[in-house]
């Protein structure tokens, strides 16, 4: 007890040196705790297993005593300090049990009252977590309520550009074949007046339908790139896939370019060598595109050279179309190839166009299962154009 004097500060809590335990009438009364064992006992007086244990003992000597004495002395004195030594020896062994059950039952009570604490506290933080998870499911049934009927509005939306950009390809369709008759006819009668059928004209005359049929053409070209879009964008655009010598096409452009080249003061440099390169293509698909590459190449380069070139490269073949020309900027490598893209820097050059025909080179080399890329090292330092298309795997099919 000289511990518990010296530490005042100990709540008064069963298993405190300052508990007392006042179910016990003993303790109640002494007003200091007898054993140890008390200290973590909360049992009455009654229950107290000492307590049975002072009464079994002294039940057992009066009963030794009596045989004793009752016997007339024929039990020997030593079976009776025998006896009374066993029941002390019992006794202090049953001391020192009490003393470990009392100190374990209590051990034991303060687990489940601090497992009961834990208990208590995780099912109170269970609650508050499923409360939030709840706050937190309303929220997101709210959000994907909202992100439905965005997505519903979205829907509608597309569906609606869907039969806009439907009804605009019908338009230019439809607009593109109604202007290829007037233009027709308007290149008959430059053709008739020029050679004369409606009389002598003067040279002066001749030039004006010259610069007359040369906007007639230009105009021609620009219903044709409308209809080739028409075509592609309604899948209505036909293939035929054939094993053509490359090289033979891309002199065959060459030479066609070279009188344009030549009189804005250019040349054309293209080797094509020996080697006979077949490609399964679309001949006249290709032919468009490397026209339309060698064609800008030359109307984008006011002096210098425009270079082409056909090489093998893994199962395919790149064709490659260079210039000394503007160039132009990082920012329209990715963009060039897009519908009615012409470039930032294209109204400096007085060059018309749509970007329609760049546009169209892609859908023809795509559907080649091919790939086309434009580069340039910036502006004034010329461009490069070309494409790549498998050599044979299509006609396998």
């Amino acid at each position: 007890m000289e511990e518990c004097g010296k530490n005042q500060n100990i709540k008064k809590e069963i298993g405190g040196c300052s508990y007392l335990n006042k179910n016990c009438w003993l303790v109640k009364n002494l007003n200091y705790l007898p054993y140890k064992r008390c200290q973590y006992c909360e049992f009455k007086f009654r229950h107290c297993l000492f307590l049975q244990y002072q009464i079994i003992s002294l039940v057992l000597l009066v009963v030794s005593f009596s045989l004793f004495i009752f016997c007339e002395k024929k039990l020997s004195a030593l079976v009776v300090i025998v006896i009374s030594t066993l029941i002390i020896v019992y006794g202090y062994f049953f001391n020192s049990s009490t003393e470990k059950i009392i100190k374990s039952n209590f051990s034991l009570r303060k687990t489940k009252d601090a497992l009961k604490e834990l208990s208590d506290s995780l099912e109170d933080k269970v609650i508050e977590q499923t409360k939030d998870i709840r706050e937190k499911n309303k929220y997101e049934v709210k959000q994907r309520e909202k992100l439905s009927k965005l997505a519903q509005s979205l829907e509608v939306a597309n569906l609606r550009l869907q039969e806009l950009d439907k009804q605009k390809t019908e338009f230019l369709s439809i607009a593109s074949h109604q202007l290829r008759t007037p233009i027709s006819i308007i290149k008959g009668y430059i053709e008739l007046i020029k050679d004369g059928v409606y009389g002598k004209i003067t040279e002066k005359t001749r030039k004006i339908l010259s610069d007359v049929d040369t906007t007639n053409e230009r105009l021609e070209k620009l219903v044709d790139e409308f209809l080739d879009v028409s075509r592609i964008e309604q899948g209505r655009t036909k293939f035929v896939f054939e094993v053509k010598n490359i090289n033979d096409l891309v002199t065959s452009v060459v030479e066609e370019l070279k009188g344009m080249a030549k009189s804005s003061g250019l040349e054309i440099d293209w080797k094509p060598g020996d080697e006979k390169i077949d490609v399964c293509m679309d001949e006249e698909k290709i032919r468009h595109v490397i026209f339309n590459f060698v064609d800008n190449a030359i109307k984008y380069t006011k002096e210098g050279t425009v270079s082409v070139s056909v090489e093998r490269e893994g199962e395919g073949v790149n064709v490659k179309v260079k210039d000394t020309g503007f160039g132009f900027d990082k920012v329209d490598e990715a963009n060039f190839f897009q519908k009615f893209y012409r470039g930032k820097n294209v109204e400096h050059t007085n060059v018309n166009g749509t970007g329609l025909g760049i546009y169209v080179c892609r859908q023809f080399i795509e559907k080649h299962k091919g790939r086309v890329w434009a580069k340039s090292a910036g502006l004034g330092q010329g461009s490069e154009f070309g494409f790549w298309i498998p050599k044979e795997n299509i006609c396998e099919e």
